[in-house]
């Protein structure tokens, strides 16, 4: 019975180790992880007729919210550069009171 046991530890702690894994996926410090496009990525379909100082005006920034699934998740926005700082806060205290948005995906190959 002691060998068994001792055959069957190494298994359960990798098991429960992979559910524990699992179920810190959602939270403020490890979120689900929505939208990881690069700067690029992001305005690919932005058109070429688009004036360049609206352009280089636009940041990506990562914000973290809350999703219906009772989860927290991570996306990303383009957003004016004047904009950064009020964007921010407002998803933080949207997190905060828990009020649900479905996702946060910057919208590439739209023509502007």
């Amino acid at each position: 019975m002691k060998k068994l046991i001792i055959a069957l530890l190494p298994i359960s702690l990798f098991v429960v180790g992979f559910l524990h894994s699992q179920d810190s996926i959602g939270t403020y410090e490890n979120p689900i992880i929505d939208s990881n496009m690069s700067f690029e990525q992001a305005l690919d379909g932005l058109s070429q007729d688009c004036p360049s100082y609206i352009r280089d005006r636009q940041r990506l920034i990562d914000v973290k919210y809350y999703s219906f699934d009772n989860k927290i998740h991570q996306g990303q926005l383009v957003i004016d550069r004047d904009l950064v700082a009020d964007i921010e806060f407002a998803f933080q205290e949207a997190i905060k009171v828990r009020l649900p948005i479905f996702s946060v995906i910057p919208m590439s190959k739209i023509h502007i």
